[in-house]
């Protein structure tokens, strides 16, 4: 992953959280690894939210 591509990842990230479109994550600590449903929306939507300004699939 280029520098940029985190850079932009963490910009959409957070403007998903300030925009409250998702919940703010709680730090990944190993008991709630599987359980963190708003950490894995916020990658989810990141994702998306990337994929779909740079144009590309998959």
């Amino acid at each position: 992953m280029y520098t940029s591509e985190i850079h932009a990842k963490a910009i959409i990230a957070a403007a998903l959280i300030s925009s409250h479109a998702v919940e703010i994550p709680q730090l990944p600590s190993a008991a709630l690894e599987k359980d963190n449903t708003a950490a894995i929306r916020l990658r989810d939507l990141t994702e998306y939210v990337y994929r779909a300004i740079v144009g590309t699939h998959g």
